[in-house]
């Protein structure tokens, strides 16, 4: 019975972040304040009312339209509030709260993640704002988890270390992809937000999963790119934000990524 109250919890926590994601992948790539100006339609400019910003609910009863001019409401806010409260109930499943603060650390990443997906995908940026937050929040994570709260003059600074080399190695790597492609191509290989990214992702997962990061999202994206040609959704010169090619292969390096390299480690020796 607890553990349905916990996961009931947990989902309507992740449904509440949800919405305020949709609020910032709106309003940052246009410079519009998250928090200062209330929730309205794009299109009539009405301030929406509290009983019609229930997640997921309201969009339902509204039937994806907004009340008072009709103008039709994208399901993408139904589906990141729902997906937000999904990966929430997902990380407590894998993670539980024996960790609190890889729990929580890892939910707050994942939320990053997923308004920087729809975000790149629509407008090819990452802004820097979600960039400052993440660095901050990561640097003060890996601070945290050097911490044994049963004597706290024991302070395990390998947490610490092991985010800065993650961060470095992250940033390193794309700088050197980012300038290989503006000497050799005369273009940007990738976009700068997508170097400060990995110094994000580099600051949660640590120097390992970083690099298991990266090569996953160069596995994925060039997979997807290359389906996305095969069937002529993309040409070979079209731009393809990466941030999302990033966001998929840190979220599996993270929830997954120790057995991964523990299995692969494995096939090495036999």
């Amino acid at each position: 019975m607890l553990d349905i109250f916990i996961y009931t919890y947990i989902f309507l926590i992740g449904l509440a972040i949800g919405s305020f994601l949709n609020v910032v992948i709106y309003r940052l790539p246009i410079g519009e304040g998250i928090v200062i100006k209330p929730s309205h339609c794009m299109k009539c400019e009405n301030k929406i009312k509290f009983y019609d910003l229930i997640p997921v609910l309201s969009y339902i009863f509204l039937r994806g339209k907004c009340r008072y001019c009709g103008e039709k409401i994208s399901i993408q806010y139904a589906a990141v509030e729902l997906l937000t409260a999904l990966s929430f109930v997902g990380i407590y499943y894998r993670l539980g709260w024996a960790a609190p603060i890889e729990t929580i650390a890892a939910m707050v990443l994942i939320s990053m993640f997923i308004a920087i997906f729809f975000i790149d995908l629509y407008h090819y940026i990452i802004p820097d704002e979600i960039i400052i937050f993440g660095l901050i929040t990561g640097l003060i994570f890996s601070i945290l988890k050097g911490f044994n709260f049963n004597n706290l003059s024991l302070y395990n600074w390998s947490f610490l270390t092991d985010s800065f080399l993650g961060a470095i190695i992250g940033i390193a790597a794309f700088i050197g992809i980012y300038i290989l492609g503006l000497w050799m191509m005369k273009a940007e290989a990738m976009g700068m937000g997508d170097v400060k990214l990995m110094g994000v992702v580099g600051l949660y997962v640590g120097f390992k999963l970083t690099v298991l990061s990266m090569f996953l999202s160069f596995i994925i994206g060039s997979v997807i790119s290359l389906l996305l040609i095969a069937i002529r959704a993309k040409k070979m010169k079209d731009q393809i934000p990466f941030g999302p090619f990033i966001v998929l292969g840190s979220l599996i390096a993270a929830l997954w990524g120790n057995q991964i390299l523990t299995w692969y480690f494995s096939l090495s020796r036999v």
